[in-house]
């Protein structure tokens, strides 16, 4: 076990592009661990945290930096399951020839996409506004409470700042964040929401082709025209056309409902079996 100043790093919880992550120990209290030899980007992550920490945001909160043989950002341990786990373990117990436990998922699953939206709100109506970049399901952790904590923070900019890199996950991100002089702004983070959604509600992940995916009520017609026509806004690749920032969706999601009334009709591809799945016309108690 390796000690940074008074905190124990015990085992690893998680990687990624840029590092890995530990459980850590400080005098009883468990915390997040970040380490990267990418220094200067997890410096940058830990004052982006330091800055927003006081604004209840769901996301983890900034406890400490230190830079030896490595940099090493601590922050608070958030204790959860990964979204796609969680969305597999819902969907586990969905019987699709049940039109309530179809409705009592899409109801669950639209929580949490309001949750997630706020937060991006939130980051946007900062006063200095920040870009989050690098949405994605493996980003945002589900605590016990049904509440969505974003996590992550290293592909993050502040709107207008210029970046030397391209950052972003391809499948959720947008063409803007791949191309070479591509201008990206608050509308960045709205296509990777709207992606992000449609795999919440569908099971169709963005990571499998096609990659230009049907609207959501193509899967599942019980799903509500308005929520479908919204999402496919978020995703269209003119950014003039996309909402300009979370703040709109957020307030179109308070507004409509995630499934209408009548016979449903499903037609998916499951992302966990790997399978189609066509049920036409299904009768639905």
């Amino acid at each position: 076990m390796k000690k940074i100043a008074d905190y124990t790093l015990m085992e690893e919880i998680g990687s990624g592009s840029q590092g890995y992550v530990y459980r850590a120990l400080r005098n009883g209290r468990e915390y997040a661990c970040k380490v990267s030899e990418d220094e200067r980007t997890l410096e940058r992550e830990g004052k982006i945290l330091k800055t927003i920490m006081s604004r209840r945001l769901n996301i983890p909160e900034y406890s400490e930096y230190f830079k030896t043989d490595k940099g090493y950002l601590f922050m608070e341990y958030i204790k959860g399951v990964s979204l796609d786990k969680y969305m597999m373990l819902l969907r586990k117990n969905v019987n699709n020839n049940s039109r309530y436990e179809r409705e009592e998922y899409h109801k669950m699953i639209y929580d949490i996409i309001k949750g997630v939206a706020k937060i991006l709100k939130n980051i946007h109506d900062l006063k200095q506004p920040l870009i989050y970049m690098d949405l994605k399901t493996e980003n945002i952790l589900i605590k016990n409470n049904n509440k969505p904590y974003l996590i992550d923070f290293g592909s993050a900019l502040y709107l207008n700042e210029g970046r030397s890199v391209i950052t972003g996950t391809r499948g959720y991100g947008a063409r803007e964040q791949f191309v070479k002089g591509g201008k990206v702004g608050l509308y960045t983070d709205v296509y990777a929401f709207g992606r992000l959604a449609h795999y919440m509600l569908t099971g169709d992940s963005p990571y499998l082709p096609p990659y230009e995916k049907p609207p959501i009520r193509e899967y599942d017609s019980m799903l509500s025209k308005e929520l479908s026509n919204l999402l496919a806004a978020c995703t269209v690749e003119d950014t003039s056309l996309r909402p300009p920032d979370m703040g709109y969706v957020c307030d179109r999601l308070e507004k409509i409902t995630p499934v209408s009334k009548g016979l449903g009709q499903i037609f998916a591809r499951s992302h966990y079996e790997g399978e189609f799945v066509y049920i036409k016309n299904v009768v639905l108690r």
